[in-house]
């Protein structure tokens, strides 16, 4: 059985180093872009980066470090 969610993807050097799961709502996909948008400038994406493609994509990648959105389909 599959549960409607957002996930949130870490990888390092194509290796999965954490996943945050949320619920596939308003308020879950709020949560899911805050920890996207917090990974991603921990590992040097700008506000500017975030806002003119990380989101929108789903995906920010610096050197061998990788995050992503996921939504799960049913």
């Amino acid at each position: 059985m599959k549960l409607n969610s957002v996930n949130v993807i870490e990888y390092v050097d194509d290796s999965v180093i954490g996943v945050s799961s949320f619920t596939d709502d308003k308020e879950g996909n709020v949560e899911a872009e805050d920890i996207f948008s917090r990974c991603a400038k921990a590992n040097g994406a700008t506000d500017q980066d975030l806002k003119d493609y990380a989101l929108e994509d789903g995906m920010y990648e610096c050197g061998t470090y990788q995050v992503f959105i996921a939504h799960s389909i049913n």
